[in-house]
């Protein structure tokens, strides 16, 4: 999606290569908000090989996408084991029902606590934490597509290649995720 003047989302590696001078780079590397590229940029001002970069980068974007690996198995675990919990409140409610058959007063209350816990498992499990995973999980590919783009451009960029060939990696990757997100309805 592009900004207001309809041109594409800047990169945080186009900061870098605007600012041009060896004085300006580390300062758009440090304020940037791109955390891979606060790592990476320093290598390129201080001219270290594309390789270099490349085995950098790999390895940060690793520990980012393992990170967003352990959330989502953590909210697939939770998803899994949600119903698993109201089965065991639906089993509660259905002793106490048991229990007091005798009274009819105790009746409708135990018979709401076995179908809620139930129902609540079912929400939490579906509604909740299975909507969490996917996304996390969306932005985890987003985020390694990202993070492949950046090291791509930063080692360009080492390699002494003009500005212009970087940025129109940019926007010739900006165009291709415009059109998977009109198309699909949803990055990916």
């Amino acid at each position: 999606m592009g900004d207001r003047a309809g041109r594409a989302p800047r990169h945080p590696a186009s900061a870098l290569a605007r600012a041009g001078g060896a004085l300006r780079g580390p300062v758009a590397a440090e304020s940037s908000e791109h955390p891979l590229f606060r790592q990476l940029a320093p290598l390129v001002v201080r001219q270290y090989a594309a390789g270099e970069i490349e085995r950098t980068a790999g390895a940060a974007a690793y520990c980012l996408s393992s990170s967003l690996k352990r959330s989502e198995d953590v909210l697939t675990s939770l998803a899994r084991v949600a119903p698993a919990m109201g089965l065991v409140g639906t089993t509660l409610g259905l002793i106490g029902l048991l229990r007091d058959l005798s009274n009819f007063t105790q009746l409708g209350p135990s018979m709401a606590l076995a179908l809620l816990c139930t129902l609540y498992g079912l929400v939490l499990a579906n509604g909740l934490y299975q909507p969490l995973a996917r996304m996390v999980h969306a932005h985890s590919l987003t985020c390694a597509e990202d993070a492949r783009l950046l090291t791509r451009a930063l080692a360009l960029l080492a390699e002494g290649k003009p500005v212009a060939d970087v940025r129109n990696l940019f926007e010739a990757t900006a165009g291709q995720a415009e059109l998977r997100i009109e198309t699909g309805g949803a990055v990916g």
